[in-house]
């Protein structure tokens, strides 16, 4: 929306204050910090039950010119903002008809009032970032994306095929295919950058979406979709506009979905202990009475731990747990069998993206895998004997 140009009728029912452009004035009534905390204080007690809308635009300008000059060089040419006096977020990208905004909530005046400027200011500057997101480097997108988006835990496509209570996507922008199970594709009339750019903002500001057969969902992702989401942000981030909706012109997403994500050959083991190789190809040789099938393990000729140290950033790290695989093979429904296998992506030195864990080390995802099956403490000797890399792939391009 431009700044001189006033929203739709509809863009004004939608919001809880009325929506104006803001034109920017070269003064502010607020200079200093201390400033800033008078100001914010003397106007908590009616956040969230008056207007102030030109008290909210007062402190909005003086956040930006003071402490985020670069964004403040873009004001009124790019981008606007309006309050949300009735909502409770401190700041949110907000959909609006006719464009994207940043929408100013009573929790920012009640926040400065009570010493929180600095994280305040982070997060503007943040919601700043999402608004008008320019590329940066692949490897810092990958560590920024494992650092913003926590999406709830659970499988996006849900629990079956069609619209289940599971579901945890977007229905007004995705449909799930009917097969393969889980499978989301963007709309064909939704561009793939815009459709992406959504998905972030909901699931940074935790914002409900329509959910497919009615009602309101979160997005959600399992370990392993998060892997994948994780890596597609990254390109996301780094990428124009143009080059992303020209690589994910069909965008899915879910386990079995088509990501036109690359990946190396597949290093593996298959219990704890066992040196990583890679499976050669299969071969046949008739017997006498069946044809026989087999395939060769082809060490790599290193350990875990130079693998690791060596893998680039956004490489995937699977640790498995061989007790909780005995155990769901044979009851499916145990509380834990969703911790047989942490999918992970390497965003650092020792550092893992590891969903819903966060942006953890080795330790943290061995011993939180084993806690969801023995609880705390873990018995001696249970990790070592248990829980092990079994898989590691490096991204291919």
């Amino acid at each position: 929306m431009d700044r001189e140009e006033h929203p739709s009728a509809d863009a004004q029912a939608a919001a809880p204050a009325s929506v104006a452009a803001v034109q920017l004035g070269d003064s502010s009534a607020l200079t200093l910090a201390v400033d800033a905390a008078r100001f914010a204080g003397s106007l908590a007690p009616r956040a969230g039950t008056a207007s102030l809308t030109t008290e909210y635009y007062t402190l909005f300008r003086f956040l930006v010119k003071t402490y985020l000059p670069a964004f403040w060089q873009r004001l009124g040419r790019d981008w606007t903002f309006d309050s949300y006096p009735y909502q409770t977020f401190t700041f949110r990208i907000m959909q609006t008809p006719k464009a994207e905004l940043i929408g100013i909530g009573p929790a920012v005046f009640r926040r400065i009032a009570a010493g929180q400027l600095r994280n305040v200011v982070t997060e503007l500057e943040g919601a700043l970032k999402r608004l008008l997101p320019t590329p940066i480097g692949f490897q810092e997108a990958m560590l920024e994306g494992a650092q913003i988006l926590h999406p709830k835990f659970g499988l996006a496509g849900g629990n079956a095929a069609g619209p289940d209570p599971g579901d945890g996507y977007d229905a007004s922008e995705w449909d799930e295919l009917p097969t393969p199970r889980g499978v989301l594709q963007c709309k064909l009339n939704i561009e793939p950058w815009v459709a992406m750019k959504h998905l972030v903002d909901n699931v940074i500001d935790d914002v409900s979406v329509p959910k497919a057969g009615g009602g309101m969902t979160k997005w959600s992702t399992d370990c392993f979709e998060y892997v994948v989401l994780l890596r597609i942000y990254a390109f996301w981030r780094s990428m124009t506009r143009a080059e992303f909706n020209k690589r994910f012109a069909r965008f899915q997403l879910g386990f079995f979905a088509k990501t036109n994500l690359v990946w190396k050959p597949t290093i593996v083991a298959t219990k704890p202990g066992e040196a990583p190789f890679r499976w050669g190809e299969e071969t046949s040789k008739q017997g006498s009475t069946e044809l026989k099938f087999d395939q060769k393990k082809i060490p790599v000729g290193k350990t875990w731990r130079q693998l690791l140290a060596d893998a680039p950033i956004g490489t995937q790290v699977i640790w498995s747990n061989k007790d909780a695989t005995a155990q769901c093979s044979k009851d499916a429904n145990l509380s834990f069998c969703a911790y047989m296998n942490e999918n992970t992506t390497k965003v650092g030195d020792g550092k893992y993206a590891a969903h819903p864990f966060g942006v953890v080390d080795e330790h943290t995802i061995v011993t939180e895998m084993a806690k969801a099956v023995v609880g705390d403490p873990i018995p001696r000797g249970y990790i070592q004997r248990n829980i092990f890399i079994s898989a590691m792939r490096q991204p291919g391009d």
